[in-house]
């Protein structure tokens, strides 16, 4: 509800006071700050989850023995309710509210406009038969669910033992990959994608993100691999060839984020007018949450059909076929993205 109510009023609002020329910096900020949020989170929810396990010295935490997930899930409440707090106590009031509006913005908005496509709105059947937000659209839905397939399993198979295919880490070195990939991706959305993004084009640097999302896929069963082999060579423990493959994880996991920005600018640019903003994106957002919440669930259900020994289906790897056959579905949709409604 939170994601429906707010994502598209937000990128509306951007793609309303930007164009081509600094649209790429401006949507830069959008997951940029989810990112920034990725830096602190997993660290706090890693070093405060099973506390009486990772502090065992400390005898007041003995408690929470068997309320493992109590500390994290006090402390993410505490945020929602600051946050609300803070919004709540300093209102802003931008005219509509009351109904009062500036007279010379109520006297340019009657003018009538030389361009009749300007005001021209658009119904959600309309929205959906139209071809090039269709497109758009289509490529929305497989990113939206290879994303969060990757990242559901991702976790997961971070803290599955080696023994049964995973890398076995622990929910604080966990915690401290993420944190990793925050600052990662918080470098590249706000000092590497605004150029790249001028340079190289919004389609061209969004199929390249989808290939890296095949490439994470490929990456998860063959890091399993290395992992496995510095176990036997190192008695149990992780080498350099476990550590190299999560590095590269992370790297892709990072590079292939652009595609977050760049979809919010085609989004914003298959809108035939200004006034058709809020609805395309709405469409849009209402499409890509429906897939994200049962691509998460589809796929932790695979991946716990392919790692328990009971099935073990296609000898373990059925969730990296899936996935990966999701993630160049992805590629082949976005390969049918134009941008604007010219083309390019």
């Amino acid at each position: 509800m939170n994601d429906q109510m707010t994502s598209f009023h937000i990128t509306s609002a951007i793609a309303e006071l930007t164009d081509e020329t600094n649209q790429g910096q401006a949507f830069s900020f959008l997951p940029l700050s989810w990112s920034i949020g990725s830096i602190a989170a997993p660290i706090i929810g890693g070093f405060l989850a099973r506390p009486a396990e990772q502090y065992p010295g400390d005898g007041s935490l003995a408690t929470f023995s068997s309320r493992r997930h109590t500390l994290s899930g006090v402390q993410r409440a505490h945020k929602s309710i600051t946050s609300v707090s803070a919004s709540s106590a300093n209102p802003t009031n931008y005219g509509t509210i009351s109904g009062d509006r500036d007279t010379a913005l109520q006297a340019q908005e009657e003018q009538p406009k030389p361009d009749s496509t300007i005001d021209q709105r658009m119904t959600v059947p309309e929205i959906i038969r139209d071809p090039i937000i269709r497109r758009v659209l289509g490529a929305y839905i497989f990113l939206a669910i290879v994303a969060t397939s990757i990242e559901a399993a991702w976790i997961l198979w971070l803290y599955m033992p080696i023994a049964k295919g995973g890398v076995g880490f622990t929910t604080s070195q966990i915690g401290v990959i993420l944190s990793c990939v925050g600052v990662l991706a918080t470098f590249i959305n706000l000092v590497v994608f605004p150029p790249l993004q001028r340079r190289v084009g919004t389609v061209a640097l969004y199929r390249a993100g989808m290939w890296l999302q095949v490439v994470r896929v490929i990456l998860f069963p063959l890091v399993s691999k290395l992992a496995a082999w510095d176990a036997e060579a190192t008695d149990g423990t992780r080498g350099l060839l476990t550590q190299a493959g999560i590095a590269a994880m992370v790297l892709t996991r990072c590079g292939g984020g652009v595609v977050f920005a760049c979809n919010m600018i085609l989004v914003s640019q298959s809108a035939p007018s200004r006034t058709s903003l809020g609805a395309v994106n709405g469409v849009a957002q209402m499409v890509a949450s429906s897939v994200r919440a049962t691509g998460p669930t589809l796929a932790t259900i695979l991946f716990a059909v392919s790692t328990d020994p009971q099935f073990h289906a296609l000898g373990g790897q059925l969730i990296w076929v899936y996935m990966g056959l999701l993630a160049l579905a992805g590629v082949y949709a976005s390969s049918k993205v134009q941008e604007g409604r010219n083309g390019v």
